[in-house]
């Protein structure tokens, strides 16, 4: 409570925080499955894996254990990002919209802060994306080490000095719409069925 007063609601940054971390724990849990996925979509000739069971088998025995856990830093980041980027956004634009008399606390405010909060997320999380993938695709040597990038800073600089800042904006467009249509299923969905439990109880 504040001041003795209504409910203690989360500032910008909390709600960022609680977003992030939360992405960051599930990304560390799911990471040899990304790995899986990035590696299969990658395999232009459809032969490198039979599947992901035949795909997870070859990636222990090739690089060991810790082979699934390639690239954990940029996954970590990225999942920070998009998650903060989307939970922050999405709660301080809907109580914008309220407090400014745009829309109440409606479908119209959950579509619209739902449609934005996708956007920011793909501007904040797009860079992080690329080099998540690039890190991840690079051809790894006996040691296990990667041979094109050193690590998440190392290939930032390479891809910013080789093609600019646009090229950590590569995707945008299919990123975008990825994230925008997903953003508003959940949320709206979770409006919606946060007040059908509400009504319930």
């Amino acid at each position: 409570r504040v001041h003795g007063s209504g409910e203690h609601k989360p500032v910008f940054w909390q709600r960022a925080l609680t977003g992030g971390l939360t992405g960051a724990i599930g990304a560390v849990i799911a990471n040899p499955i990304d790995v899986v996925k990035t590696r299969m979509q990658a395999d232009k000739s459809g032969t490198r894996y039979r599947g992901m069971a035949d795909a997870l088998v070859q990636i222990y025995k090739a690089e060991g254990l810790l082979g699934g856990w390639k690239g954990t830093s940029p996954t970590i980041f990225r999942a920070f990002i998009v998650n903060a980027s989307e939970l922050a956004t999405y709660d301080s634009a809907k109580s914008a919209f309220i407090a400014y008399g745009v829309f109440g606390d409606s479908l119209a405010n959950h579509f619209s802060s739902s449609f934005l909060s996708g956007f920011v997320a793909t501007c904040t999380a797009c860079p992080m994306d690329v080099a998540k993938t690039r890190l991840m695709n690079q051809p790894f040597d006996a040691r296990g080490k990667g041979t094109l990038y050193n690590g998440l800073l190392d290939c930032f600089l390479k891809v910013l000095r080789s093609e600019g800042p646009l090229g950590l904006y590569k995707g945008f467009t299919p990123m975008w719409m990825r994230l925008g249509p997903w953003n508003v299923v959940f949320f709206v969905s979770f409006e919606q069925m946060r007040e059908l439990v509400t009504r319930k109880l």
